[in-house]
């Protein structure tokens, strides 16, 4: 992790999930995941307006999901897509965009524990690299 002016957090390895996703025995897919500290502990990123981040695809769409404390379920999470072009650009997703899935609440950017990326839904051989992950202002 790399300390920026604007942000307390941010990472800037590069990840590389890639592989085939493929429908059978009801669905697949591939996943980057992390927890944003290593004992599983809160992040507030209530200062910020939303998640950025280095991408570099095969010009798939992926999702980015992330969880907070108060979803209990492992299914639960509030998620947004974007395309991984083949070549890499920064791409910003507000937080006012994310999406509840499987949960009746709002995003809560005062305990956000886990981001992952993910290729899902069809069939595909999917590449996505993605790095210097971190939070964006808009001020």
């Amino acid at each position: 992790m790399e300390s920026h002016p604007d942000c307390r957090w941010r990472l800037t390895q590069i990840d590389a999930p890639y592989g085939t996703v493929s429908l059978e025995n009801n669905g697949g897919f591939i996943q980057m995941a992390f927890d944003l500290h290593e004992d599983g502990a809160d992040v507030d990123v209530s200062a910020w307006d939303g998640i950025e981040m280095d991408v570099y695809g095969d010009g798939g769409t992926y999702d980015v999901r992330l969880r907070t404390a108060r979803l209990a379920k492992p299914w639960q999470s509030f998620r947004a897509d974007f395309v991984g072009y083949p070549h890499w650009e920064k791409i910003k997703i507000p937080f006012c965009s994310l999406i509840p899935h499987r949960v009746e609440a709002v995003f809560d950017e005062s305990c956000l524990r886990r981001i992952g990326i993910l290729a899902i839904g069809r069939e595909r051989n999917a590449y996505v690299a993605v790095s210097n992950i971190g939070f964006y202002s808009s001020q």
